[in-house]
């Protein structure tokens, strides 16, 4: 997640790495909380639907305290395996996760794996949101790019900001090259890959894929994430999400 600490760095956000525990890095007190992709070994045991948790109870306990007490949590949950251990602390904040892949369900049945997902006011961002519409004094946000991921049911009281359009499916695999078009799936239509929800004092941002938030490169070489050209304008949306998390503008 380095180009993303860089990129936060550059708006004045203060940045810490953490390598030891839960505990010691909420023992920091930081504004913002950031979990991605954490997954345990033992996810191939476990349907594509139901992985195993990577937090304890007590972890996730931790958490919705920080949150409750007045923290910020950003989480960034991808596709299959790499999002599924956190489906257990989403679901303590109302979110399920449907852990898998969502991909163009034509695409799919034609052995094309279509993740990448351009959201637009035209297909399901979400414009009136603080995050987009410049309340938190970063420009208007008219396009985000989605590079895969999953997608999830929001709790009632969240505000959607990536609504996943007609024609894409979650499909429930660790396996999707191989089981494109033969794994399980349902129509995630209507579902969410963004969210934003007020708990207790705290806020939380979810996302339901992670490629979007950073800027890497495939085996090939080839560049995934903000370092692209369709993905130009993410770094405005993503510092608009990290300041709606520190309240700026409100």
């Amino acid at each position: 997640m380095d180009p993303l600490a860089r990129l936060a760095e550059g708006d004045g956000f203060m940045v810490s790495r953490q390598s030891g525990t839960l505990a010691e890095a909420l023992a920091e007190k930081p504004a913002i909380l950031l979990i991605a992709n954490p997954y345990v070994e033992t996810y191939v045991d476990f349907p594509a639907m139901t992985p195993p948790s990577a937090f304890t109870p007590e972890e996730i306990e931790a958490i919705r305290s920080f949150v409750d007490s007045g923290g910020s949590l950003l989480l960034l949950a991808d596709h299959a395996p790499f999002g599924g251990g956190s489906s257990d602390l989403a679901r303590a904040f109302g979110f399920e996760f449907l852990n898998g892949h969502t991909a163009n369900e034509a695409a799919a049945r034609a052995g094309d794996r279509r993740v990448n997902l351009a959201f637009t006011p035209d297909s399901g961002l979400e414009t009136g949101h603080p995050i987009t519409n410049g309340k938190t004094g970063r420009a208007r946000i008219g396009r985000y790019q989605a590079f895969g991921g999953q997608s999830f049911i929001p709790p009632a009281a969240a505000k959607p900001l990536l609504t996943v359009p007609q024609g894409w499916s979650a499909i429930f695999t660790y396996r999707l090259a191989a089981e494109l078009a033969t794994a399980p799936r349902i129509d995630a239509s209507g579902m969410l890959q963004g969210a934003t929800l007020k708990a207790g004092k705290g806020r939380i941002a979810v996302f339901a894929e992670a490629g979007g938030f950073t800027a890497q490169f495939s085996d090939k070489g080839q560049p995934f994430g903000f370092n692209t050209p369709e993905g130009r304008d993410n770094p405005e949306f993503i510092l608009s999400t990290l300041r709606w998390l520190a309240r700026h503008g409100e």
